[in-house]
């Protein structure tokens, strides 16, 4: 009789374990499969900190080029960029400015439409 009960409880147990071993393949490999996507994650924003910090510093780099720049090197380059002369690109920059100015003005003297 204690050797049927012995047997029985040894059974009971090598079923149960039969029977969790499935869930716990599945319980591991969901595991793993999140833990892979966090890192993945983790991983893209340390990529684009580092991105952001070269960003940053060649923004910075250029900026202090520019102001470190010579006046007649910067006409030159202007020059040589445009194909026009400084004198040209001025009138240029304020003949749009003015027709930007009156096209507000025009703008601000127009009636609101009424239904």
């Amino acid at each position: 009789m204690a050797t049927e009960a012995i047997k029985e409880s040894v059974e009971v147990a090598n079923l149960k374990n039969l029977g969790d071993g499935p869930a716990m393949a599945m319980a591991t490999l969901y595991q793993g499969m999140t833990q892979a996507a966090v890192l993945a994650a983790q991983n893209a924003v340390a990529n684009q900190a580092n991105q952001m910090a070269t960003n940053n510093a060649a923004t910075v780099m250029g900026i202090n080029k520019l102001l470190n720049l010579d006046p007649t090197e910067s006409v030159s380059l202007l020059k040589s960029m445009s194909g026009n002369d400084l004198a040209q690109q001025l009138a240029q920059l304020v003949s749009g400015l003015a027709a930007g100015q009156e096209a507000s003005k025009s703008a601000g003297n127009t009636p609101p439409v009424t239904p």
